[in-house]
């Protein structure tokens, strides 16, 4: 995805902002204006799904706590293991 973005931003100011163009850019502004709507319209989706995925999350934890399970994160069970120095490690 990030080598995409690396060429279009390499090769497109060459293509839609010739400097023979100037000083009105046509092709550039069309083409500038039609990847803001883009990344607008992404921005917009991006925000909705992630919205979402909270929602989601939250009506998961009230449903665990009204079912009687215990929410939040659970740390595995430590195991004591001898090492060969005499000491303890925790594994």
């Amino acid at each position: 995805m990030n080598e995409m973005a690396y060429i279009v931003q390499a090769w497109l100011p060459l293509l839609v902002w010739q400097q023979v163009d100037a000083p009105k850019y046509h092709k550039g502004f069309i083409t500038v204006t039609c990847l803001s709507v883009c990344i607008i319209i992404t921005a917009l989706g991006t925000r909705f799904l992630h919205d979402r995925e909270i929602q989601r999350g939250e009506k998961e934890v009230i449903r665990g706590e009204t079912e009687g399970y215990e929410t939040g994160v659970e740390t595995p069970l430590q195991h004591t293991v001898e090492v060969q120095s005499g000491g303890k490690a925790y594994v």
